[in-house]
């Protein structure tokens, strides 16, 4: 929202939006004419959002994304839409426990070839997206580089 404030009665708003929240950044800028005595004042209101919104955001983002490639992907008959739940089926028949959703769309977006980034915490089951394509293809390689005793000597 920008506000140009000409003198104290009168408030021009420039652009406008539906409310002002606590994640609000407010610039000001002051200006005095020298010609006509006057001081302009130039307030500038920019929404920022807050984490959760921004994360919201970019989770809807990527979800679009995945749904995107998979869609082309099974179009151009290159993606097998049961896929998911073969890879499902074979991780609890291997493991005795289901993976997590995030597992799921992780492999999926590997698979289809898509660049994608994990941030979990040590012992998450960031490695398992990577290894489910092989439950697939026993045919199939992975090289999996992995600075393991770096990051361990790093942590204690």
């Amino acid at each position: 929202m920008h506000f140009v404030l000409g003198t104290p009665h009168r408030v021009t708003p420039v652009t406008s939006r539906q409310h002002v929240n606590a994640y609000t950044r407010v610039s000001v800028l002051l200006v005095s004419s020298f010609h006509t005595s006057s001081l302009f004042v130039f307030f500038s209101l920019e929404m920022v959002e807050s984490r959760q919104e921004q994360h919201e955001r970019l989770h809807t983002k990527s979800y679009r994304n995945l749904a995107k490639a998979r869609e082309e992907a099974v179009r151009k008959k290159t993606y097998d839409p049961q896929t998911r739940s073969q890879l499902k089926h074979i991780f609890y028949r291997c493991f005795r426990k289901d993976p997590y959703e995030w597992q799921l769309d992780v492999t999926e977006a590997i698979l289809l070839g898509l660049d994608s980034v994990v941030n979990a915490g040590t012992g998450a089951g960031k490695t398992m997206p990577f290894m489910m394509p092989l439950l697939l293809n026993k045919h199939r390689k992975v090289i999996i580089i992995s600075p393991l005793k770096v990051l361990q000597v790093d942590q204690v």
